[in-house]
């Protein structure tokens, strides 16, 4: 007996397909919107081409980096991890801590 993933004949409807295209549409519709306010920030003269596309970059690194600090684990080894906000002393930043 096979297992259909996407269409559930009891209650009649598509339940994964309908998730997965309820959430691409979702990442989509953020990314069009993150692209049009990067190109308008460009044509109005308030940042170059180079900043926003560093901070495409940074904000891709740090939007799919942290999860990965924060989340994932080894069960035989559990890790720490530590963010916090550095300011005083003409320093300002983020300190990122790990303890294997």
């Amino acid at each position: 007996m096979s297992k259909q993933i996407f269409y559930d004949p009891q209650k009649k409807r598509w339940k994964r397909l309908r998730r997965i295209l309820d959430t691409s549409a979702a990442v989509g519709a953020v990314l069009l919107v993150i692209f049009v306010v990067g190109v308008l920030r460009i044509a109005a003269d308030m940042h170059w081409a180079s900043d926003v596309l560093t901070g495409a970059a940074v904000g891709t690194a740090v939007g799919a980096g942290l999860p990965v600090l924060l989340h994932a684990r080894n069960p035989e080894s559990p890790t720490n991890t530590a963010i916090l906000p550095l300011f005083g002393g003409g320093v300002r930043g983020i300190l990122v801590s790990r303890s294997w």
